[in-house]
């Protein structure tokens, strides 16, 4: 069986990538040993994938011809029509059986388009609801055109991946066949580097992700003094990703204006290379992993590597977080917006060591009972079959 696997970017290979791009790596790494061949379609990366579990083909976009960002462009159509031309031609030349895409952004429905018009079966992965609602408040994005031409393209899916009960009911309500939806959890590679047995820093917190307001770092930003009254030798790491401007000056602003650049460090470096192990290094001695989501993400990678590495973790409870999360049992949930209820819980934490230490031994057995590789990969590669 050949699987052709389309994402925005490969990590480790381009200058950033996110939890659906990790995903996709972790499906097509357990899909490998499984028998199935991979081929993995991605725009133009730094240099050229090497990965045994997979062979690359690079997809020309419309600023690789022109050199600029059609920025205004892709915000209103997100179509691309460069990358469909470029699509189909490796579509005709590699022949796969199924495309399984991960993101709805960039070049996903130049894909859609690329797939359908050669009649090939094609999955998605639903790993945020983005397809539904632009994470940018009401604008354009929202707008009676954007639903339109966005479920011209999703109605051209065959099967849609949930990756939890919470995350199905919701496709549904936003009008999606029941008979199309396969539950079948994240597929984790426990990175090594992430369960590397060092000696933990007391009090120690961390923050890793895009620094944008989809991501709610100010919300934990905002919940470090009330942290730091309770617990004085508290500290935040922020590893961060892509900023955005505005909302990384406000950022800094209260960081300043708090006198908390002693208590918060601040990498927003964390994709790039250099950084990586610093990351890896950092993210290992932290007692604590917070994931403040302020958008109805279905199911953060972060969480399950945080569960992996036995973390005592703090996460909003909204999108499909609750399905991963038992609160209090194998990490805590606070009300998403609310930095008080996210100071409250990180101090219960860091000042109850039997509890946290519970939380951690809880995360631990909740991860393998969620994300079993064989068995999710088995029924991922039942769903290609049944397609074909």
């Amino acid at each position: 069986m050949k699987i052709c696997h389309i994402a925005n970017y490969i990590p480790g290979y381009h200058r950033s990538s996110g939890g659906a791009e990790q995903a996709c790596l972790n499906t097509i790494k357990a899909l490998h040993t499984q028998g199935v061949e991979n081929i993995v379609t991605a725009t133009k990366t730094l240099k050229q994938p090497t990965e045994k579990e997979f062979y690359f083909y690079p997809i020309t976009i419309s600023e690789d011809l022109i050199g600029y960002k059609l920025s205004f462009i892709k915000r209103i159509f997100y179509f691309d029509v460069v990358s469909l031309f470029s699509l189909r031609k490796i579509l005709k030349k590699i022949k796969p059986d199924v495309v399984h895409l991960y993101n709805f952004d960039l070049i996903s429905l130049s894909a859609i388009s690329a797939a359908k018009s050669l009649n090939i079966p094609l999955v998605f992965s639903v790993y945020d609801y983005w397809i539904f609602s632009s994470d940018k408040g009401i604008t354009f994005n929202d707008s009676w055109l954007r639903r339109k031409i966005f479920n011209h393209f999703i109605k051209k899916i065959d099967i849609f991946i949930a990756l939890s009960q919470h995350s199905k009911n919701l496709l549904i309500k936003n009008g999606i066949n029941d008979d199309k939806i396969k539950i079948i959890p994240l597929m984790m590679d426990a990175n090594s580097k992430l369960l590397r047995k060092v000696e933990i820093e007391p009090k120690s917190i961390i923050f890793a992700g895009w620094i944008q307001p989809r991501k709610g770092l100010l919300v934990l930003v905002y919940a470090m003094p009330e942290i730091i009254k309770k617990i004085p030798e508290a500290k935040l790491y922020v590893f961060g990703m892509k900023e955005d401007k505005k909302y990384r000056e406000k950022i800094d602003d209260f960081i300043k204006s708090n006198n908390l650049s002693s208590k918060i460090k601040l990498d927003d470096e964390a994709d790039k290379a250099k950084s990586r192990d610093k990351y890896f290094s950092t993210f290992n001695k932290t007692e604590i992993l917070v994931v403040p989501e302020q958008w109805q993400n279905m199911s953060p990678v972060i969480i399950a590597e945080g569960m992996a590495a036995g973390k005592a973790i703090v996460a909003s409870r909204m999108g499909g977080i609750p399905d991963i999360i038992e609160d209090k049992i194998s990490g805590v949930l606070a009300n998403h917006d609310d930095s008080f209820d996210f100071a409250s819980k990180i101090i219960e934490l860091l000042s109850n060591q039997s509890y946290s230490d519970k939380i951690k031994e809880n995360a631990k057995r909740r991860f393998n009972e969620l994300f079993n590789n064989k068995k999710n990969a088995e029924k991922l590669k039942d769903a290609y079959s049944a397609m074909v």
